[in-house]
């Protein structure tokens, strides 16, 4: 019988964040007693973090579906290894880093669309900068 790897999306293993410091959301990886952890590259504060789901943010849904997405990929790439019997912590979390590349660039427009959208809410610039924005493609 093949034991598969247990996966779990761990929120501040080290115990850093606070009301105002972000803290990192990590894959645990689990398999004969050992563990790895895989990075996803997001961060969050304590307050948006429920149950294992991101809430209270403007771009929740987005960086839930990241999440979702980088559990999906390190799946397939244990069920890859599983079937090829080269079943290895370091290689899996070595595979789910190296392939996790285009998830920091996806993760990185996430977070500058946040925080642009944020910054304007603020402000009260939300429709003034969609204005101007459509006027720009127009010109």
């Amino acid at each position: 019988m093949i034991h598969y790897p247990t996966l779990k999306l761990i929120y501040d293993r080290h115990k850093r964040a606070s009301n105002t410091k972000e803290g990192a959301i990590e894959l645990r990886i689990t398999h004969q007693r050992q563990q790895r952890f895989a990075t996803t590259g997001i961060r969050v504060l304590p307050r948006q973090w429920r149950d294992g789901r991101i809430v209270n943010r403007l771009d929740a849904l987005e960086l839930q579906q990241a999440l979702n997405a980088f559990v999906l990929n390190a799946q397939r790439i244990i069920q890859e290894r599983v079937q090829t019997g080269t079943l290895d912590m370091t290689t899996i979390v070595a595979d789910i880093n190296g392939r996790a590349a285009f998830m920091a660039t996806i993760i990185k427009i996430f977070k500058f669309n946040y925080y642009g959208r944020r910054k304007n809410y603020k402000k009260g610039r939300i429709k003034r900068q969609n204005k101007a924005n459509s006027l720009s493609f127009i010109r």
